[in-house]
């Protein structure tokens, strides 16, 4: 008696798993996204930044990722004057350039034309660009600029009748 009233209750409702983003990130795929443009921070202060509300510096993983990033850097946030810090650095090893969260080596790239240059042997992290189309570029890791931070969809299950 007791197997079937659990086996109807089972039959009566259903699990229905939903992903979503929090309020004012961009979904793509299996990521949200933060443009965070309303304050300009080294590229260490926008990693502690990314860390605090628990994401990271973005890691551009494939072409498509990336072309989702810079079509939005584009059409929404024109008035960036350097770009975007990602989370791309190459000071543990110089020409070695890994994700600091992860620490993977870079599986995928989008440098602008001669570039990472390693401009007066002090440019160590990576950011998109607006000046060459938001393509990547090193850059002095003091600089000030906007970042993007990264985090995986948050899933949310429902329960309920079918």
């Amino acid at each position: 008696m007791f197997r079937i009233y659990l086996l109807s209750i089972f039959s009566l409702t259903g699990v229905l798993s939903q992903s979503s983003c929090p309020h004012g990130w961009l979904k793509n795929d299996n990521s949200c996204y933060l443009f965070v443009t309303h304050v300009d921070n080294d590229w260490t202060e926008s990693e502690y930044f990314c860390h605090m509300i628990g994401s990271k510096l973005v890691e551009i993983e494939t072409e498509k990722e990336n072309n989702f990033l810079k079509n939005h850097a584009r059409s929404e946030h024109q008035h960036a004057k350097s770009g975007f810090w990602i989370g791309g650095t190459d000071a543990v090893v110089e020409g070695e350039w890994i994700w600091i969260t992860s620490q993977a080596k870079f599986s995928y790239d989008d440098w602008a034309d001669d570039f990472p240059d390693d401009y007066e042997g002090n440019e160590d992290c990576a950011h998109l660009w607006s000046g060459v189309n938001y393509s990547w570029n090193d850059s002095n890791c003091d600089e000030r600029m906007n970042f993007i931070c990264e985090k995986p969809l948050d899933e949310i299950l429902i329960i309920g009748r079918k």
